[in-house]
């Protein structure tokens, strides 16, 4: 699973989990984004399932029209339905990886969010805002480069964020909250170094809770064997 944030206190279900499972923490950094091209499918599951348990007829209603004027213009093109299958296959992990990436950007800051957090608080810690004076980053990252102010102000139109963001600068200061402005160089720097370092010392903090339950296991074993001799 991925992992922002290293974990010092283990957990109340199985304290370690399998070494076998290592070797998927250091690389996270790489092999994050590829995870999205296959996440994504879930996503859309989840998503269709939503409609349904909220009764969201109209939504579903359009689902369905929208796949039958995909199959539709599959037909019209001449393409098999397995064809047709690996496109809209293909076509969707692209999506995922895309918007995942520039989400991740935003929102990778990783740094330790105190318990006494408010939600105001833990969202400022936990983003970043990426070329947010920039109409060619919002086109392209759907609005995703300036997510301080997203959550800051969550009901406002996405297309209508950089028109606030001074408001928000100052808004930030006065509450004693950060406001961080980075290149797009320097989102990607802090997302994928994160990650590497955020993997890393999981692995160690995963290796040291196993050597201290070895550790813990040896001296139980031999205290049973220091008894009983004492019982002899």
């Amino acid at each position: 699973s991925l992992k922002t944030q290293a974990s010092p206190r283990p957990s109340r279900s199985p304290p370690c989990i399998p070494a076998s499972l290592d070797g998927l923490s250091t690389p996270q950094a790489f092999t994050f984004l590829p995870a999205l091209g296959a996440y994504v499918f879930v996503f859309a599951f989840t998503i269709r399932k939503y409609a349904v348990v909220k009764k969201l007829w109209h939504e579903l209603a359009l689902m369905i029209a929208h796949y039958a004027m995909f199959y539709y213009a599959l037909q019209l093109a001449g393409a098999s339905l397995g064809s047709g299958l690996a496109f809209y296959c293909t076509g969707y992990a692209w999506q995922g990886i895309y918007l995942g990436f520039f989400f991740g950007l935003s929102h990778f800051a990783v740094e330790r969010v105190p318990s006494t957090a408010t939600w105001l608080e833990s969202s400022m810690i936990g983003t970043v805002d990426w070329g947010g004076s920039s109409a060619f980053c919002g086109y392209v990252s759907g609005f995703l480069n300036i997510q301080i102010e997203h959550h800051m102000a969550p009901q406002m139109p996405m297309e209508n964020l950089r028109q606030i963001r001074a408001d928000c600068k100052a808004s930030a200061e006065k509450l004693g909250l950060p406001y961080r402005e980075l290149s797009f160089a320097g989102a990607v720097k802090l997302m994928m170094v994160g990650l590497w370092r955020t993997g890393r010392d999981e692995l160690q903090l995963r290796s040291d809770r196993r050597k201290y339950s070895r550790t813990q296991a040896y001296m139980a074993a031999a205290s049973a064997v220091v008894e009983n001799l004492k019982a002899d």
